[in-house]
């Protein structure tokens, strides 16, 4: 009996808008995951956003319930969804790496999303870690219209936090 992919789709449309709706604001703690819709432009391809999640085992459920059926074509929704949970569960697990994981959902996803980073909120603001430290130096760049001299790379301080949260709501639309 074939898949009714359209039900599917639906739920994770409505699990994408109500995180987004839901997002407080997480602590050091909360997974995260920022990826990038990897459809064509003229299907809104090339837009990225962070999710925040709990807990790493919430963030692989989200991983593997919204993002093989937000783009491309439903004739292979059910392939891409099959890989995609096998390998959320094997990172949720710690079979595999999320480094690991990342990989191999870029290549099962590929049409679909791309998943640039996984880490915690807390990582985020202050890993040394290439894209977070991109991350950082776009937020100051954002705040600081005079380009002052700071380190733009510095990992967030206490009195930055909101802005910070507030400000990469909007990273990579």
């Amino acid at each position: 009996m074939p898949y009714n992919f359209a039900v599917f789709i639906e739920r994770a449309h409505h699990r994408l808008v109500q995180n987004a709706q839901e997002n407080t604001r997480p602590d050091a703690q909360w997974w995260g995951c920022f990826a990038v819709s990897d459809a064509s432009v003229v299907l809104g391809g090339g837009v990225g956003m962070f999710s925040w999640h709990a807990n790493h085992t919430d963030m692989c459920t989200f991983i593997s319930e919204v993002l093989p059926y937000t783009t491309g074509t439903s004739g292979q929704h059910g392939s891409v969804a099959e890989v995609t949970a096998a390998i959320a569960t094997n990172m949720q697990h710690g079979v595999i790496s999320d480094a690991d994981g990342i990989d191999r959902l870029n290549h099962g996803l590929k049409h679909y999303s791309q998943i640039t980073w996984i880490g915690t909120f807390g990582e985020l603001c202050t890993s040394d870690d290439e894209f977070c430290a991109n991350v950082r130096s776009w937020y100051r760049n954002q705040i600081d219209d005079k380009k002052t001299e700071v380190d733009r790379n510095a990992p967030i301080r206490p009195d930055e936090l909101e802005d910070f949260y507030e400000a990469i709501q909007e990273y990579g639309l």
